[in-house]
């Protein structure tokens, strides 16, 4: 019994106590980690907000001006409207604008100056038309290379590029030019897409929306690249030209529904990648109107 109590016990005791007390500097250390990680979460949030407030603050912005005297870059944009649309290939549509005369007096044209209202220059960017617009818009260089090749023509066309570094206070005059005989084509949407001489990208419906157009808003990267490359057109074809009564199919599409699909379901995932971009940033814009 001596031994129990001299000897066993005290043991026992003492390990106990040490495990004990370790186990509760284990918790206290645990338990400053996760403090100080949580410090320097808010630490960045709070600096990520600050940083995106002034992305905000400063970001460039098309405004529709009247009467500006001073023009810095002029954009000819010739719209034509979808006729006889083929869909040849599940990657390229055509349409049939052979037996136009795309001559001077076959155009009418209205004109609408915007200037980049902001702080930042635009350093590239490209006009788009609105998603299921029915339209193809095209430059005059394009319009003259049909003249010399006329074989490599009808090709679908939905946006063009801005000229390079509008700078702030910068003005653009856009000449929309429209069949005289389709008035209602002068009232087209168009939307821009932008990247700043920050490599910050944004997107704005710039033309016959408002007045004074609308806000801004900060873009991915992927989703400024989706759309200036092919993976919108491929949604077009997609959501629009592949299932339209009104296109011919030209080739086979045995089977082709399950290309389609995989692209929907690419570009879905984008968009959720995009969404959660624009959350974040535009934590920043929610401190800018606190």
């Amino acid at each position: 019994m001596e031994i129990w109590y001299n000897i066993v016990i005290p043991i026992i005791t003492s390990t106990l106590g040490g495990l004990i007390g370790g186990l509760f500097t284990f918790l206290g250390v645990k338990l400053t980690i996760k403090n100080d990680n949580e410090l320097k979460k808010q630490e960045m949030r709070e600096r990520n907000k600050e940083k995106n407030k002034e992305i905000i603050l400063n970001r460039p912005e098309f405004k529709v001006v009247q009467n500006k005297k001073t023009v810095n870059h002029e954009m000819e944009i010739f719209v034509l409207p979808y006729i006889s649309p083929k869909l040849q290939t599940e990657e390229e549509i055509i349409f049939d604008y052979d037996n136009l005369n795309l001559e001077e007096d076959f155009w009418d044209c209205k004109e609408t100056i915007i200037c980049n209202s902001g702080k930042r220059a635009i350093e590239a960017g490209f006009l788009q038309l609105e998603y299921k617009s029915g339209v193809n818009i095209y430059s005059k260089y394009e319009l003259y290379s049909w003249k010399q090749m006329p074989w490599a023509k009808n090709y679908y066309s939905d946006k063009q590029l801005l000229p390079g570094w509008i700078y702030p206070n910068e003005c653009v005059k856009l000449k929309i030019y429209y069949p005289k005989v389709m008035k209602q084509l002068q009232n087209i949407r168009l939307n821009c897409y932008m990247s700043d001489e920050d490599d910050n990208d944004w997107y704005q419906d710039v033309v016959n929306l408002k007045a004074n157009g609308n806000k801004s808003t900060y873009v991915s990267p992927n989703e400024y690249v989706m759309h200036y490359r092919d993976d919108y057109y491929k949604w077009l074809i997609y959501d629009h030209m592949y299932y339209s009564k009104n296109i011919e199919k030209c080739f086979n599409t045995t089977g082709f529904e399950k290309t389609l699909q995989q692209r929907k379901e690419t570009l879905w995932r984008q968009e959720d990648e995009n969404k959660k971009f624009k959350r974040d940033i535009n934590n920043g814009d929610k401190v800018l109107r606190s």
